[in-house]
């Protein structure tokens, strides 16, 4: 029994960490892979290998348990470290996130309020993520570095007087698109601190 709960608070706490980095760092390869039931049904092992282990060491002591202790003490420090570092305590503070809805994925565009933003297109079987710096001026956002990895997005994008659109396309005399509002003339903003 104690080879068990060892392999499996070892492999368990491995999986939890492993699923939240890619969700954190931009990967979601689980996530698209509709595997939530695979990561809650792991949670919830891990959580009873936790109880298990909690007990064993109380009736026992540590040396005996030792392994699966300091196994569950890592996967624990690193879940908060990682949620720390994901949770916006240290990252800048969000000015607008908006997402932009395509025929097999989307694009997410994050602007932080420091200059910088974020922008990841998410399609079937991975994600593309382009960072940088832009400007604002009035309405107008204008990137000073390219915002995506090819001319889907230009270096100009129009805020939408109500604020709740992004426009980017433009017609050929350089005024923005802003009649149509279908899912591919504009980003639906889903959060603002304007």
């Amino acid at each position: 029994m104690n080879k068990i709960l060892r392999i499996a608070s070892i492999i368990l706490g491995a999986i939890i960490i492993g699923w939240i980095i890619t969700l954190t760092i931009d990967g979601g390869v689980l996530l698209i892979l509709k595997l939530r039931w695979f990561f809650y049904f792991t949670c919830f092992v891990y959580l009873l290998t936790l109880i298990i282990t909690i007990t064993n060491w109380i009736k026992t002591g540590f040396k005996k348990y030792r392994i699966e202790i300091l196994t569950h003490i890592l996967t624990v420090f690193s879940l908060s470290l990682i949620m720390l570092f994901t949770s916006g305590i240290i990252h800048p503070k969000i000015l607008i996130q908006g997402y932009l809805d395509g025929d097999i994925g989307g694009t997410e565009i994050t602007l932080y309020k420091n200059g910088n933003f974020k922008n990841t297109a998410i399609n079937l079987f991975s994600n593309d993520v382009s960072r940088g710096k832009y400007e604002l001026h009035g309405d107008t956002i204008v990137f000073n570095d390219k915002p995506y990895s090819n001319d889907l997005i230009p270096d100009e994008i129009l805020l939408s007087d109500d604020r709740t659109k992004l426009y980017f396309i433009k017609k050929k005399n350089g005024e923005f698109i802003m009649s149509d509002t279908t899912f591919y003339y504009c980003f639906r903003i889903t959060y603002s601190d304007l």
